[in-house]
């Protein structure tokens, strides 16, 4: 697995409930998040091919023996990547950060089973070529711009187990 996970020290998240209340996460003493190769600037267009085709992101990581789980996936960790087709998360990642999938023309699918929150912002999936997404029944906060140009973007399926958000023929 080439992807590249950074460990937090006192990593948490909140999200807006459909109320507009602020709710809390889980607090965790240690965990680690989907990175991207810091070496490289994260805006530049030439320095961004590091993943490519179709990755499986890890549950967990060890480090030093200790296994942490991998919670979410960083901001600008996959943005403006031309050869990475597809994402799978696993249901330990709750959070998806700022501009992480933005321009990566090329992606066409994130699996994504245990997502709870976005980041708020409409660059999410900004220039991909997604053209159906399922939202977990543990999606609890979305913000409407965040399908914000997405012209391939076809239909969108929710849990029926999800209590915050429903689809009906493919329609959020």
């Amino acid at each position: 697995n080439n992807v590249f996970y950074e460990l937090q020290d006192g990593w948490s998240y909140g999200y807006y409930d459909k109320n507009g209340n602020w709710n809390s996460s889980d607090w965790y003493e240690r965990a680690a998040i989907v990175t991207y190769d810091h070496s490289l600037d994260p805006y530049s267009v030439n320095n961004r091919e590091t993943y490519q085709g179709d990755i499986v992101i890890l549950d967990k990581v060890s480090n030093g023996g200790v296994d942490y789980p991998v919670v979410a996936v960083g901001e600008y960790a996959f943005m403006r990547n031309r050869s990475l087709t597809s994402v799978q998360l696993p249901s330990s990642v709750v959070y998806i950060g700022y501009n992480a999938f933005q321009e990566c023309s090329m992606l066409t699918a994130v699996t994504m089973p245990g997502v709870v929150s976005f980041d708020n912002n409409q660059n999410i999936f900004y220039g991909t070529k997604i053209t159906s997404l399922v939202l977990p029944k543990t999606l609890k906060s979305i913000s409407s711009s965040m399908f914000k140009s997405l012209g391939d973007l076809t239909s969108i399926t929710v849990d029926e187990a999800n209590d915050s958000y429903k689809s009906v023929d493919g329609v959020l």
